[in-house]
Order: C-alpha cells, then sequence, then structure tokens
C-alpha cells in the first residue's frame, strides 16, 4: 500500500496542473515499484494514467513528465538501452512503509534501495539502511537531480 498522506498540502501539489496531480497520483499508485521508479514509456504512461481519456497525446504526457522533472520530482536517466524514472523523494513518503520488494530495475547514478522482504516462513531480507530509509535510502544529491534536469531539458522522452 502507498502513502500519499499529506499530499494535498505541499505547495508544489496545490500549484501544480490537473494533469501533473493526476499523473502525479497515479505514478505513486500505479506505476511506481517499491523503491519508486518506473519504465519509462510514454505509450504506457498515457494508458496507464489516462486510460479513458482519448484526448491525451503523447505530447501531452512528455510535457507533464519534463514538468515534473523541472519541479525536482522525478528523475530520469538511461543507463543503457531503456530509459527509466525515479521518484526523488519516494522514501520521505514512503517512510512508513513496513515491507517493501527490491526493484527489477536499476538504480539511477547514487541511489540507495532499502527493502524488507519475507523469503520464506519466518526468513526475512532486510537491507542494511532499512532502519534509516527515510535519510539514508535514496541519497541523491541536489547536484544530481539539477545535473540530470539541465541534460532534459527540451529533450524528448523516448
Amino acid at each position: 500500500m502507498r502513502n500519499i498522506i499529506g499530499l494535498s498540502k505541499q505547495k508544489w501539489f496545490q500549484a501544480a496542473t490537473v494533469k501533473e496531480r493526476y499523473t502525479w497520483l497515479m505514478i505513486i499508485l500505479e506505476l511506481a515499484d517499491d523503491q519508486g521508479r518506473f519504465e519509462m514509456n510514454v505509450r504506457n504512461l498515457r494508458t496507464t494514467v489516462f486510460c479513458a481519456d482519448a484526448n491525451i497525446k503523447d505530447d501531452d504526457i512528455e510535457a507533464v513528465i519534463n514538468s515534473l522533472v523541472i519541479k525536482g520530482k522525478l528523475l530520469l536517466y538511461k543507463p543503457e538501452d531503456q530509459e527509466y524514472c525515479q521518484i526523488v523523494d519516494w522514501w520521505k513518503t514512503q517512510a512508513k512503509a513496513q515491507w517493501m520488494k527490491p526493484s527489477e530495475f536499476p538504480a539511477a547514478p547514487g541511489w540507495r534501495d532499502a527493502w524488507r522482504v519475507t523469503i520464506a516462513k519466518n526468513v526475512q531480507d532486510t537491507s542494511l539502511n532499512w532502519k534509516t530509509k527515510k535519510t539514508e535510502a535514496g541519497l541523491i544529491t541536489l547536484n544530481q537531480v539539477m545535473s540530470s534536469i539541465n541534460a532534459q531539458v527540451n529533450v524528448p522522452i523516448s
């Protein structure tokens, strides 16, 4: 279960457009894995987020994602042939989570995953930084975010 409590009180969320707010909610609730990342695929985003809205086009989705990147909410990265997206403040919003799986997607540069899973009856696997996930996991510096934003502004999303 994802935590979105308090989201409506955040100033950036209040100032966001309706498309940005709805996209953000759907990313958290439907697209992001337990580490706050997902494959960046405009068509998949459009069909997941705006499945009943034929008037929403790929260009609209690209504009929303670029806006969320510029606002420092998402980080786009491309380790090889596939582009991925990481929610920058994932562990601040999901700090109360009790169980999270490792991601099947590669982590963004500088990102530290945190997980806690049950492997078998009474057998758990927990990352070393699980207890401090709010402060230590997901450490991407502001410089890394800004460098990524600068590299991505006006660059089409694949």
